[in-house]
C-alpha cells in the first residue's frame, strides 16, 4: 500500500489535441530523446502485450495540438494456441474502467447546468419518494455522497440485488437500489467517513435515470461522447465478438488472453456501467481530459468553471484517507512541486478486469499523462507515467 500511494501521488496530466493522429505531428524532441524505445523496453522488461501512452499539453489557441502519443506491442500475446499478433495502433480502443467516473460525474455536472439535477444535497428519499425507506439511514444520502464515495454503501451490490429477472438495466438499476435501500446496512452515516463504492455509482446512475427519464447509456452519449467529439468511445467491450480487432484482455501474472473478452457487455458487466465501463482510444480519452484541464470550456464548451470545480474539490469526510477524493477523482495530499502551480493532482486508476489505465492531471502545471495496458500489472504503467512526467519536464525546463 505504501508503494501504491507514493506512486500515485508522482503524476502529471494529459490533454488531447483535436486533430489528426500523431503520425503527423511534429515530435522531434521525443525522437530526439527515444521516447518510444524507451516506452517499449518498459514494456518489454514487464512482459507486457500492449500498451498506449501520451502526454497533452493545455493551450489557449485553437491550435492545440498533441504533444506525445505512442503504441506499442500487441493486442493479444502470441500464445502456443494463437500463432497471430496483431500490432496495437493509437485508434484501438482500452477499457478505462473507473477512469470513467470522472465521466459520470461530468454527466452530472451537464445535468446540474440543465436544471435537471437541482442540488448536489437532493436526497434519495427526495428523488425516490416512491421508495418508503422510513428511518433507513439510506434515506439521507445525497447525490454528492454517492460521487464522493461517502455514503456508506459498500463497494459492490449485495448478493440480493442481483436477483433482479429484468433485461433492461434500468429497471434493474432502479430495482437494485430499492431492494438494498431495504435489506443492506451502511458502513457508517452518510458524509461521515469514506469507503469506495462501485456501488454508490450504480446508484447514481439510477439517479439520473430517474431525473432525467433517459438510460444510463444514452445519457453518457447525449452528454459526454456527443458533445466531446469522441467517436471512438462507447460502454461495454471495445470490438467484435471472436475478431481482434481491439486490445484483449491478458490474465496477470499468467500474461494468457482471456477467452472471454466481452464480460461488460453481458448483464451483470452493463449493470455497473456508471461505475465505469467506458472504452475509448487514448485520442478521445484526452479529448475529454482536456476539459478537466481547461477550466471546463476549452476546447469545448462543456462546463462551466465553477461546475468544474466543485467536481475537482474533496468531498467532506475524505479527509482521513491516505489521498482525499473529489467527485470521480482522487486529489493528492501534502505539498506539491514548484512547478505544479496551485492545484492539487487529480488522478485515478481504471481497472477493467484485465486491463489497467491511469489518467494523472496537473491542471497547475497544465499537462497530463494517460497511460493504458492490456494486461493488469500497477509497476509498468507508474513507470511509463513517470518516463512522460520526467520527460516532459525536461523538454519544457519546468
Amino acid at each position: 500500500m505504501k508503494f501504491l500511494v507514493a506512486t500515485m501521488l508522482q503524476s502529471s496530466l494529459i490533454i488531447f489535441s483535436t486533430i489528426g493522429p500523431s503520425q503527423q505531428m511534429n515530435l522531434s524532441w521525443s525522437e530526439e530523446l527515444g521516447l518510444d524505445e524507451q516506452i517499449d523496453a518498459i514494456r518489454e522488461n514487464y512482459n507486457i502485450p500492449g500498451c498506449t501512452a501520451a502526454i497533452v499539453t493545455r493551450n489557449d489557441t485553437d491550435d492545440d495540438v498533441l504533444s506525445y502519443i505512442t503504441s506499442t506491442g500487441y493486442r493479444r500475446r502470441v500464445t502456443p494456441l494463437n500463432q497471430s499478433s496483431y500490432p496495437v495502433t493509437d485508434d484501438d480502443s482500452w477499457n478505462l474502467g473507473s477512469c470513467g467516473k470522472a465521466m459520470t460525474t461530468s454527466l452530472f455536472g451537464r445535468l446540474y447546468e440543465q436544471g435537471i439535477l437541482g442540488s448536489w444535497d437532493m436526497t434519495l428519499e427526495e428523488i425516490f419518494p416512491e421508495i418508503n425507506m422510513g428511518r433507513r439511514p439510506h434515506a439521507k444520502i445525497t447525490v454528492a455522497h454517492l460521487l464522493g464515495h461517502t455514503s456508506g454503501l459498500s463497494d459492490f451490490l449485495p448478493l440480493v440485488a442481483y436477483v433482479v429477472p429484468l433485461r433492461d438495466l434500468m429497471v434493474a438499476r432502479y430495482r437494485a437500489l430499492e431492494i438494498t435501500v431495504r435489506t443492506d446496512r451502511l458502513l457508517f452515516d452518510p458524509g461521515t467517513s469514506f469507503s469506495y463504492s462501485n456501488m454508490g455509482y450504480v446508484f447514481a446512475g439510477a439517479v439520473a435515470e430517474k431525473l432525467s427519464g433517459i438510460p444510463f447509456e444514452d445519457l453518457m452519449q447525449q452528454e459526454v461522447f456527443d458533445p466531446l467529439e469522441m467517436a471512438s468511445a462507447g460502454m461495454g467491450s471495445p470490438g467484435e465478438r471472436g475478431v481482434v480487432d481491439q486490445p484483449s484482455l491478458h490474465w496477470p501474472f499468467l500474461g494468457l488472453p482471456r477467452i472471454n473478452d466481452n464480460f461488460w457487455d453481458g448483464f451483470l458487466g452493463s449493470l455497473y456501467g456508471p461505475a465505469g465501463i467506458v472504452y475509448s482510444n487514448i485520442e478521445d480519452w484526452a479529448k475529454f481530459i482536456a476539459v478537466h484541464l481547461n477550466d471546463g470550456s476549452f476546447p469545448y464548451d462543456y462546463l462551466s468553471k465553477s461546475t468544474l470545480d466543485f467536481l475537482q474539490t474533496p468531498a467532506p469526510g475524505t479527509e482521513d484517507y491516505w489521498a482525499r477524493y473529489a467527485y470521480g477523482w482522487f486529489v493528492a495530499k501534502g505539498e506539491r512541486e514548484p512547478w505544479e502551480g496551485d492545484f492539487p493532482l487529480l488522478s485515478h486508476l481504471g481497472n477493467s478486469g484485465d486491463i489497467l489505465a491511469y489518467a494523472r492531471v496537473f491542471r497547475g502545471a497544465g499537462f497530463a499523462t494517460l497511460v493504458a495496458c492490456n494486461q493488469n500489472e500497477f509497476e509498468p504503467v507508474v513507470e511509463i507515467q513517470n518516463l512522460l512526467i520526467s520527460t516532459w519536464l525536461e523538454v519544457t525546463g519546468k
